[in-house]
């Protein structure tokens, strides 16, 4: 499948994409995604997700949605035959920028005429409007092509096409990690339509006004830190203050409440920044804040509030008998999948862009863990004599076992950081009560600049 047809239903890309989100479920500790309902299908729709980790983001908006899609990407990675081929099958097209050249521009013609196609068929496009990615939880300038792109379809349809622009938050726990969380929020659609008028008497300021009207939508679905000078402090202050927002609410702690309670964090901490706040406050609060940040490292506690991390006895018993039960099975899908698994991780030390570590080690996951099935299950077939449907169990084990023993490892993990800081209030109390006063002090600071926080405008 190449350009001329992309918006076209593809079964090699059908059962590629079954494959590749299996693979990503494996990659991610937790998938967490809300706001569905929000997706108007039978419509044209653009979805825009921001953009802070390389493939993955995309990856987050295809594998969440049941359809096949269509993607935008720079042009520079299109430069090679294969690779050419490669992206087409994979349904991505090349958007050209003035770095590439005027001439190069010139091609965006092209690729505007395969977008209208696109839309017209009712494939949605993916767009990610920062341009670029970036490691920072802040939504970066957009590009304004999106806008550009949605305008100019409209207009060669008689503004009747009816694009949707889907705003995508996206929040990943550790961008480099796999067994990480990630968020994946939908917002409401923003209709085309309501500004068609606008770009028929003004493009530009339509331009302008669509962008501005997503940038603000993607903001409030994502964690955007907008004040660089106080970037790392928010970073501290949005893990722990969100928990006493949610304890004192007395409201129930969620993937989805922590995140809204971050974003409201960061909300209320910037707007008593635009004001005349007090210089000695935040002064304070970051050399708490510092200390705070410094303490849990030092204890290797990784909680955003220490009572998160207290477990009762009884439970410490229970979880503990649990993981000796299920140790057998861990050995058997570790040794499985421990070659598979290693090989990108061992890797993906070569790659300079934290981002790109890890597309990469998710798609070469692709590759290496059929490949040493293949070989396990070959081995299995010479060396075990057993009926031919002993072999077909074996190799579905593979995966099945390598699922569990990623699980385990992620859960035991957390069970381990739990008993650390059990453990800590007994080996050492001091340090015990030091976290607790250094977390007591940031709640009475954090309550002081709520009190004085104004609306943030924008």
């Amino acid at each position: 499948m190449g350009r001329k047809n992309i918006e076209k239903f593809s079964v090699g890309y059908y059962f590629l994409k079954i494959y590749g989100r299996l693979m990503h479920y494996f990659y991610y500790g937790r998938l967490r995604v809300k706001g569905k309902e929000n997706i108007p299908y039978g419509e044209p729709m653009i979805f825009a997700p921001n953009h802070q980790n390389a493939l993955m983001d995309a990856l987050a908006v295809l594998y969440t949605i049941p359809r096949q899609m269509v993607f935008l990407a720079r042009a520079d990675i299109f430069r090679k035959g294969f690779l050419s081929s490669l992206l087409a099958f994979l349904k991505i097209l090349p958007i050209y920028r003035i770095r590439d050249g005027y001439s190069a521009l010139q091609s965006n013609t092209e690729v505007f005429d395969r977008t209208v196609e696109v839309l017209r068929s009712g494939t949605p496009l993916v767009i990610l409007p920062e341009g670029s990615h970036e490691g920072i939880r802040k939504l970066r300038p957009l590009k304004k092509g999106i806008a550009r792109i949605a305008f100019q379809a409209e207009e060669a349809c008689g503004y009747e096409l009816g694009i949707n622009i889907i705003p995508v938050g996206l929040d990943y726990s550790r961008y480099e990690k796999s067994g990480s969380e990630l968020l994946v929020q939908y917002g409401a659609p923003i209709k085309v339509k309501e500004y068609t008028s606008l770009y028929r008497e003004n493009p530009p300021k339509a331009v302008n006004a669509l962008i501005q009207e997503l940038k603000t939508r993607i903001s409030g679905l994502m964690i955007d830190i907008r004040n660089e000078e106080y970037y790392d402090m928010i970073e501290i202050l949005r893990k722990c203050y969100a928990y006493t927002i949610l304890k004192d609410g007395r409201q129930r702690i969620t993937p989805w409440s922590r995140h809204a309670a971050e974003i409201e964090t960061i909300r209320l901490f910037e707007a008593y920044l635009q004001e005349d706040f007090d210089v000695d406050l935040i002064r304070n609060l970051q050399a708490v804040a510092d200390k705070y940040r410094l303490a849990l490292g030092y204890n290797k506690l990784q909680f955003r509030n220490p009572e998160e991390g207290r477990m009762p006895w009884w439970k410490v018993a229970l979880h503990s008998m649990l993981f000796l039960a299920s140790l057998p099975i861990f050995i058997v899908g570790f040794v499985n999948n421990i070659l598979p698994a290693l090989a990108p991780k061992y890797i993906e030390k070569k790659i300079k862009d934290v981002q790109f570590r890890s597309s990469f080690k998710y798609a070469l996951s692709l590759i290496t863990f059929p490949v040493f099935y293949l070989i396990q299950v070959l081995l299995f077939c010479l060396f075990v004599p057993l009926p031919e449907v002993w072999t077909l169990i074996y190799l579905l084990s593979l995966p099945l076992s390598g699922l569990i023993a990623a699980r385990y490892r992620l859960l035991f993990k957390r069970f381990l950081a739990r008993l650390r800081y059990r453990f800590l209030n007994l080996s050492n109390p001091e340090q015990y009560k030091h976290i607790q006063i250094l977390r007591e002090n940031i709640d009475r600071m954090m309550k002081e600049i709520v009190g004085n926080a104004k609306p943030v405008n924008g």
